[in-house]
């Protein structure tokens, strides 16, 4: 800024203090002046600052316009994310409400607390701190606890779960219990089908009889029983039946069913009894049987859905009512379960295992099954047992000594395997009809009775038209050496046949008073290649049980080796233990189809009384025309009964007041080493 002079002009007539105050003015005003220069150049500065400032402001705005931009996207993902969030606050306060909800529930019944799992109930630990498997289910429990335990296998012989077995596949219709897969279990092996009935699987398995190899053929010489040995392995032992063959191991017959090996067979736990129409086998309940007795039961094979005839004939529909893959349980099954309590009674002599046998494994003689034999107890047992009054007895189905369905107590003691886990009732109670054998017989005239050389007897019958060994059975001729006895015979010619070794009656004294008639006849047996499922009652179709078209089809001749030696040619037999297997160890042909059949190969058969391995059961000898076997005896039948006994006199038309049945199925076949469906 230009410095300005500030003139000052005297006038005159001023006086002096006026001047000083206009000295002191005009230094005032060079002071001001002088200020303001000074404040000039700060503005200038701050000016010159503020100018600097405002360039350094606007690229800062410059900057600030993308920023503003981010922040804004920013803002609106924010404005975003606090909508979710607010959902998220309202879900977690749902969520919070519904597990507080679940709290006081499980509060509730907090205290329903058990030790084994049941519905509405939660784990109880035990005395150990631990909870059951079965809380994870039975499958699952059964896998943690399966390691030693193999799918279809029959066990080992005195231990525990031997003679059942886990089904290889589940079939349609069944489901498994609790217990199917714990070894040990009552309920081990043990499945229900669709209708109620407990059914047991029966894995397949291979046996070897009277070998001296067996494990227990030394320790029964004791005993005298070495030839009565019986082992059993399991169908996976061998890759074959000739591999098996090769070690004298034969796969039973109950095994092999419409021309294949099937791994096992469903089987009725119980004696079937009526299920709102259905023949089921179920505990506790009052069994079926061909005719009810006079005692209001009203339990006769009628009273099923469809009214099955009350004949034998008839428990072909009667166990159809289940379904049409069920049919009566045949004489191989009945055989197999025999084979089965053999081994297992013989493996507990040395009483390793006691809790896998409850027989009287302790007492040599009773190695078997028990049951009701005589009117709801068993003959054997009380005498076993009658000085500590534990012996077997059952519950009563009606006044005339029938007792209800596997109520048998203990229970254990009346099974094939000695376990609970087994068959039910196989000695005594109703004998049951089993398929699987039967006979043709034909009738003629005795027109005379002489003697030949040595007094041998001979028998005239005009065009009779028998061969050379033959056997026969006279009827009606009113003497007990001849009427119901069966005989080997010897032709002479076409009207004259030889009794063969009847050389013991003195001509002399023997009164013939004429007449009477010969019986002879040919048994059959059911071919491999049948399936059971696949056969009914009839007796004029191919695929009946009986009758020229159905024998012709399903089954080929079997020459049973019946005890023919005069005097002791009886039809009330026994097995015989000493000297050979009562049954054949063949691992093919007819001796094996016997042995399948639970019959003895020849010389095997006597009227002197049971062999103890056999517990005395009776092996009834007889021609019947369309015979229709019984098995097991009945509730009046005492020691006779048992797993191995078996009547021949019955035919298919009888209505046996004693007579009932127990079903079975082969749900599975083997393809290729594959188990699928049948």
């Amino acid at each position: 800024m230009a410095t300005q002079t500030l003139i000052l002009q005297v006038t005159p007539g001023i006086s002096q203090a006026s001047v000083q105050d206009l000295t002191r003015l005009r230094n005032d005003a060079l002071t001001a002046e002088q200020q303001a220069a000074t404040h000039a150049g700060h503005a200038n500065l701050a000016a010159a600052q503020a100018q600097d400032h405002a360039q350094a402001a606007a690229q800062s705005a410059s900057a600030a316009i993308p920023a503003a931009a981010t922040a804004t996207d920013k803002a609106g993902d924010a404005a975003d994310a606090a909508t979710i969030a607010t959902a998220a606050r309202d879900t977690a306060v749902n969520a919070a409400a519904t597990a507080t909800a679940k709290a006081e529930e499980a509060a509730a019944f907090a205290y329903a607390a058990a030790l084994e799992p049941a519905p509405g109930q939660v784990p109880l630990a035990d005395e150990d701190g631990k909870i059951s498997l079965q809380w994870l289910g039975p499958e699952v429990a059964a896998r943690i606890m399966m390691d030693d335990i193999r799918f279809n296998d029959i066990g080992t012989p005195g231990e525990l779960g031997f003679g059942v077995g886990i089904c290889p596949r589940l079939p349609p219709g069944y489901a498994p219990l609790p217990g199917t897969f714990i070894r040990g279990h009552a309920e081990y092996g043990n499945y229900q089908y669709r209708d109620g009935s407990i059914m047991v699987w029966i894995p397949a398995f291979y046996y070897r009889m009277g070998h001296p190899d067996n494990p227990t053929y030394a320790a029964l010489e004791d005993y005298y029983w070495q030839h009565q040995s019986v082992h059993i392995l399991p169908l996976h032992a061998f890759a074959s039946r000739a591999e098996a063959a090769m070690d004298g191991y034969a796969l039973h017959r109950a095994f092999v069913d419409g021309g294949i090996v099937r791994p096992g067979f469903m089987l009725d736990k119980y004696q079937a009894s009526n299920n709102n129409g259905v023949a089921s086998a179920i505990a506790d309940a009052i069994p079926l049987r061909c005719q009810s007795w006079d005692d209001g039961l009203n339990n006769q094979l009628s009273t099923l859905n469809g009214a099955p005839p009350d004949t034998l004939a008839g428990i072909f529909e009667a166990a159809q009512t289940r379904g049409s893959a069920f049919f009566p349980a045949s004489r191989f099954m009945r055989s197999a379960l025999g084979m089965l309590s053999l081994a297992h009674g013989q493996a507990g002599l040395d009483q390793a295992h006691p809790a896998a046998n409850a027989w009287n494994t302790n007492m040599v003689q009773y190695l078997y099954p028990k049951g009701n034999n005589n009117y709801l107890q068993d003959q054997d047992d009380h005498q076993a047992n009658q000085g500590s009054g534990s012996w077997v007895q059952y519950a009563p189905a009606g006044a005339d000594g029938l007792g209800k369905t596997g109520s048998g107590t203990p229970f254990a003691r009346t099974t094939h395997n000695g376990q609970a886990c087994g068959v039910a009732d196989l000695n005594g109670n109703l004998k049951t009809f089993e398929p699987g054998i039967t006979c043709v017989t034909r009738e003629q005239d005795i027109a005379g009775l002489t003697f030949g050389p040595g007094n041998v007897i001979r028998l005239t019958v005009t065009g009779h038209g028998l061969a050379d060994n033959a056997t026969v059975q006279p009827a009606y001729t009113g003497r007990s050496e001849l009427d119901g006895r069966l005989f080997a015979i010897t032709v002479l010619d076409a009207d004259t046949i030889e009794l063969n070794d009847t050389d013991y009656l003195v001509p002399g004294s023997y009164a013939y008073p004429g007449g009477g008639r010969l019986i002879s006849g040919q048994c059959y047996v059911l071919k491999e290649s049948t399936a059971m499922e696949m056969v009914n009652g009839g007796n004029s179709s191919p695929f009946d049980y009986w009758g020229e078209d159905g024998i012709g089809n399903l089954m080929q001749p079997l020459a049973v080796p019946f005890n023919t030696v005069p005097r002791e040619n009886g039809m009330y037999q026994y097995f015989v233990q000493l000297g050979e297997p009562a049954f054949s160890p063949d691992t093919e042909g007819d001796g094996w189809r016997l042995a399948g059949l639970g019959f003895p190969q020849a010389g095997r058969l006597s009227n002197m009384g049971g062999a103890a391995p056999f517990g005395s059961d009776l092996f009834y000898q007889c021609l019947t025309h369309d015979m229709a076997p019984l098995s097991g005896g009945c509730f009046w039948s005492v020691a006779e009964a048992g797993i191995w006994a078996v009547e021949m006199w019955h035919g298919r038309s009888d209505t046996d007041n004693d007579a009932g049945f127990r079903a079975a199925s082969y749900p599975l076949h083997d393809i290729n080493g594959t188990i699928v469906d049948a």
